[in-house]
């Protein structure tokens, strides 16, 4: 359950702030999430020649928001099976994402340490 005070967490979490609050640490919680999918979304743009405003206008049609809120509920209630997702789709996909960004010159920095990982979640 998010802390009361989620709806003003920019306002309470300064840049120099330690994550010793419900709400710094929700805040936290937040930019992972986006800080790791823009990111290497615009590397593995940049390296298939993709403009990252074509690529960003994903996010137009498709709200990785209400995806991770359905992938989260199970895995939350420790329910991993059956699996909406097969490890072995992503680690194919996750494959083709470093190989396609470094074909093109860029290096991703959140999928290979994903794709490191013996089990994901």
């Amino acid at each position: 359950m998010l802390p009361s005070t989620c709806g003003s967490i920019a306002k309470s979490c300064c840049s120099d702030c330690l994550a010793d609050t419900p709400s710094a640490l929700f805040k936290l919680f937040g930019n992972l999430t986006l800080l790791s999918i823009l990111g290497d979304v615009g590397r593995l743009a940049a390296a298939v020649g993709i403009d990252m405003k074509d690529a960003f206008s994903l996010f137009d049609h498709f709200n990785p928001g209400q995806t991770l809120a359905q992938r989260a509920k199970p895995i939350s209630s420790g329910q991993h099976s059956p699996s909406s997702f097969e490890m072995s789709v992503a680690r194919k996909d996750l494959r083709l994402m470093v190989e396609e960004a470094a074909r093109g010159g860029q290096t991703l920095v959140m999928v290979p340490a994903l794709a490191a990982l013996p089990r994901l979640l």
